[in-house]
């Protein structure tokens, strides 16, 4: 791959126009692995019996895991307390039954959100060979009704640009968790210089599911992740064409408050 870094004079110029705080990229090969037949698991902070010190989630994000399912295999019933869970499937398929009857299908390009509330129990079935984004995020109200959403997002609509999917407001028409952090997925060329001002002032959790980026000085390679603080946004410059999730959390006393 080619590296194109950008000059003193434009990281000087991002400096003063978009500061980050906090910088710090994380690898792909520091996640924990986890194995089980027709499972494999790669986490970013700590999850099940792993530990890492200062690996407990970036605030309210406590579980982020990029899990790789063999085709056929059977997710058993398991029950689930007071989180917004994410599943976002990047290939393959999934389908989803829980103790309240629902079953639903969750396929590439789709997004199901569970808010598992005061409890329910779940599992499922990959038909074929699936990857999927395993979030869990802190609510911030408790012992709510479990409620179960799916939503299709098209690439289409993220090609150069940022596709909100994840909201904690309910008229911004996309998937809603009761919690100040909005999820966003963008498809961006080589050589693009790619911002981000939808939010300001927020706690960042950037991570490349194809590509690369350079922030600063820093390469960000596929599934490393780059966590950070913005006052103004954050500029990027891509370095190969790139498929990026991102998380953003306000940190400021003048967040947006859940609808």
């Amino acid at each position: 791959m080619n590296q194109t870094f950008l000059t003193d004079n434009t990281m000087q110029q991002h400096t003063e126009t978009n500061k980050i705080n906090k910088l710090q990229i994380y690898r792909s090969n520091q996640r924990v692995t986890e194995k089980r037949p027709g499972f494999q698991s790669f986490q970013s902070f700590n999850f099940s019996y792993s530990y890492r010190e200062g690996r407990d989630g970036l605030k309210a994000l406590r579980v982020f895991n990029d899990d790789f399912v063999e085709h056929n295999t059977r997710i058993p019933l398991h029950p689930h307390v007071n989180y917004e869970i994410l599943s976002v499937v990047l290939e393959g398929e999934m389908s989803h039954e829980d103790n309240f009857g629902n079953n639903i299908l969750v396929q590439a390009d789709e997004v199901k959100c569970m808010s598992a509330g005061k409890g329910l129990y779940h599992g499922g079935t990959c038909y074929h060979s699936t990857n999927f984004l395993q979030i869990w995020i802190e609510p911030n109200v408790r012992d709510t009704e479990p409620v179960i959403a799916k939503m299709t997002f098209n690439e289409s609509e993220r090609i150069g640009k940022w596709q909100l999917q994840v909201s904690p407001n309910q008229a911004d028409g996309v998937l809603h968790i009761k919690q100040s952090i909005y999820a966003y997925r963008g498809n961006f060329k080589q050589g693009e210089r790619v911002t981000f001002e939808e939010l300001p002032s927020v706690d960042v959790f950037l991570f490349p599911l194809k590509g690369a980026f350079q922030i600063y000085d820093q390469l960000v390679d596929k599934r490393d992740s780059a966590e950070f603080t913005t006052q103004n946004g954050f500029e990027i410059e891509i370095l190969q064409d790139a498929d990026l999730w991102l998380m953003a959390q306000p940190n400021t006393k003048n967040e947006n408050k859940t609808n």
